[in-house]
């Protein structure tokens, strides 16, 4: 997956060079310059993408079809004489490198249709950014005097650019970076096996009205993560009730919808929707079905189609049970006689629950596992008081299964040059890096999603 400002399409690039993020700074086109070529060959240079570090950039060769072609880049540009080919705008010193050398092999030929079009990686290194860089080629050409033609030279300035390859921690912010990053040349996610959290009060034996019945009820729990004790990246995968007197009675219930939501709340509203800081998670929507049973100490709620990381201390489970089950369920709980509410329970689709103040919990098992990490840099200086940020450039070395990754950067001044930030000047993270355009200084927050069910990493 790649962020661009403009998409690539053409080929793989010829030579790849590992790279894990590269923010490209300033922008311009390249124009074709002296050395012009001595005949119909022809290096087009295509904007497809920034030319900067770690990016590949796309060029198009046109000349004499099925015939063998040589291309070569450099960091100088000559001239140089090399018969009985003809004079070549490339300096031909140690940073001369070849891409196709089809003349002294034979093959690369150009297609029938006289044009052949590759794609190359600008190197991800952020030294080379600021200097340009040169490409020509020739074609054997039997209508030439020479039996060669040579193409134009084409002039490849690439841009000044951040680059991170991970292949050292130096730029490592040790104090928030949870995933591995440890300066083998990859960034890489961690995921644990899961296990289990119970929550068991002491049991409060009088009934309650629960959630599962036949007449439907819209009901919400309140959890803290402290409580059970759960740890930063970490979310859940299931969850289970505990049936009164381990008692199951066989049941359906169909088209039941549950979510989970955080919340900055101590208590919840009596009021359903305000209980969440934005919309929550539906876990599971669909018809849910259990076993008689008189030995359960927990019951499974249904599969959860996808997983939930709390995004913050709180977080608040809704159930919303449709009329139309088979029969009721009793759940064990502990009730606290005074103030807070920690329980909402009310008829289905009901806006307001009928009870505006119970402090119960219910027995609950949890099944989680980390599955969220984070890589996070220190401030890396772009040299320049006043940039302008391109799209960012993150590619992953592989992304299995459920895995993702996002990325999100922070800008701060430095008026005084010490590469640290200045007091107060730190924007925060922002998922838009255009919105740090003027910031001298950045850095970058990636987040990576592993797959914890099938033990999955994202790289």
């Amino acid at each position: 997956m790649t962020f661009l400002s403009h998409p690539l399409s053409c080929p793989r690039p010829v030579r790849a060079v590992g790279l894990c993020l590269a923010v490209a700074i300033l922008c311009s086109n390249a124009e074709a310059q002296p050395c012009e070529g001595d005949g119909v060959a022809r290096l087009t240079l295509l904007p497809k993408s920034p030319m900067a570090a770690g990016y590949p950039i796309c060029v198009q060769l046109t000349g004499v079809p099925l015939s063998p072609f040589t291309v070569a880049g450099d960091a100088g540009e000559g001239p140089v004489s090399i018969p009985p080919i003809g004079t070549f705008c490339l300096d031909g010193g140690e940073n001369l490198r070849v891409l196709f050398d089809g003349i002294r092999r034979g093959f690369p030929v150009i297609p029938a249709t006289g044009e052949f079009t590759f794609a190359f990686e600008i190197p991800a290194r952020a030294e080379i950014g600021g200097r340009t860089y040169f490409i020509q080629g020739a074609v054997r050409d039997p209508d030439s005097p020479t039996g060669f033609t040579i193409t134009n030279k084409i002039d490849v300035p690439v841009l000044r650019s951040v680059t991170e390859t991970f292949r050292s921690t130096s730029m490592r912010d040790d104090s928030m970076t949870t995933a591995v990053w440890n300066g083998n040349g990859a960034l890489r996610g961690r995921v644990s096996t899961p296990r289990q959290v119970d929550l068991l009060p002491p049991e409060t034996e009088f009934l309650l009205p629960d959630p599962l019945k036949v007449e439907g009820s819209r009901f919400q729990l309140l959890y803290t993560s402290s409580r059970m004790n759960l740890e930063q990246g970490e979310s859940i995968l299931a969850m289970s009730w505990g049936p009164k007197s381990n008692f199951v009675f066989s049941s359906s219930y169909p088209d039941l919808t549950m979510k989970l939501g955080s919340t900055r709340f101590a208590n919840l509203s009596q009021r359903y929707d305000a209980n969440f800081d934005e919309d929550p998670t539906t876990v599971f929507d669909g018809r849910y079905t259990v076993p008689n049973s008189i030995d359960s100490e927990f019951q499974s709620w249904p599969r959860f189609t996808t997983d939930f990381e709390p995004g913050s201390s709180r977080f608040v489970l809704e159930v919303s049970v449709p009329p139309g089950g088979d029969t009721f369920q009793l759940f064990r709980h502990q009730f606290i006689p005074g103030p807070g509410t920690t329980r909402l329970i009310g008829p289905f689709g009901a806006v307001i629950a009928d009870i505006p103040i119970e402090n119960t919990t219910y027995h609950t098992r949890f099944k989680v596992a980390l599955r969220t990490t984070r890589a996070v840099s220190n401030f890396y200086d772009t040299g320049i008081d006043n940039p302008d940020y391109l799209d960012p450039r993150v590619v992953p070395r592989s992304l299995p299964g459920a895995t993702t990754f996002s990325i999100e950067f922070e800008g701060a001044e430095d008026m005084d040059l010490d590469g640290i930030p200045d007091a107060g000047s730190s924007t925060g993270f922002v998922s838009d890096v255009h919105d740090l355009d003027g910031f001298r200084l950045i850095r970058f927050r990636l987040t990576l999603r592993s797959d914890p069910r099938q033990g999955l990493l994202p790289v």
